[in-house]
């Protein structure tokens, strides 16, 4: 985790972020989505695995979009509702920065077939945004946007490839 509370990048198995979908749904269904993800090895106060609305975000503040350069971080968030905008719940950005920020716990898709999983922002009208994660090397974090060319021009190109997440079973280690 980065000094500002945002999950990052880890090189070796033993500083792996370890998480679980604990659905029914993920196992009856080809696809399932507004899924929370639990980590056993994040944030005991903030035990699930989401997104927190940008500090450099333009209004609406909240919100991802085509032809805007929002962005979310991964964190540890509290718990949200499935398929609700973004709301103030505790979170590991806010705890270690003190600014209050958006949080969504609830924005997990998985396909069963594949094992991807992709994260799904709503946004303040309800409407699902477009939502890339992109990696920035700058910070060693992982974030979500609306438009990934946006979010270069604003924030620099250099190191920011797009980032596909697929679910694995446990891994001795």
């Amino acid at each position: 985790m980065t000094t500002y509370g945002h999950y990052g990048v880890s090189t070796n198995l033993a500083g792996a972020l370890r998480v679980s979908i604990g659905t029914s749904s993920c196992s009856s269904a080809s696809t399932a989505s507004q899924l929370d993800i639990a980590t056993s090895n994040g944030a005991a106060a903030y035990p699930h695995l989401g997104l927190v609305a940008g500090a450099a975000n333009t209004a609406p503040t909240n919100n991802l979009a085509a032809g805007s350069s929002n962005y979310a971080y991964l964190s540890g968030v509290a718990q949200t509702s499935p398929g609700a905008p973004a709301v103030a719940a505790g979170n590991t950005y806010t705890a270690a920065s003190g600014r209050a920020a958006g949080t969504e716990s609830a924005i997990w898709t998985y396909d069963a077939a594949s094992g991807a999983v992709g994260a799904q922002w709503i946004n303040g009208d309800g409407s699902v945004a477009p939502t890339y994660v992109v990696y920035s090397q700058a910070d060693s974090s992982l974030l979500a946007t609306g438009d990934v060319a946006k979010f270069r021009d604003a924030f620099g190109s250099a190191n920011k490839p797009v980032v596909t997440f697929k679910l694995i079973t446990a891994i001795a280690s």
